[in-house]
């Protein structure tokens, strides 16, 4: 019994790591973003 709650310990790790991971990812995508429509915005006035 104790193996199958280490498994179950091992497998809530990963999950709670996956979730993680894809918060990190989706901030660093909203971050290069607004890094792309801050340059734009930039070109845009620069090329007036």
């Amino acid at each position: 019994m104790r193996y199958h709650r280490d498994n179950v310990a091992i497998v809530l790790q990963r999950s709670g790591a996956i979730a993680n991971n894809a918060a990190l990812i989706r901030g660093s995508l909203a971050m290069i973003n607004a890094a792309i429509r801050a340059i734009t915005i930039v070109n845009i006035i620069i090329n007036r």
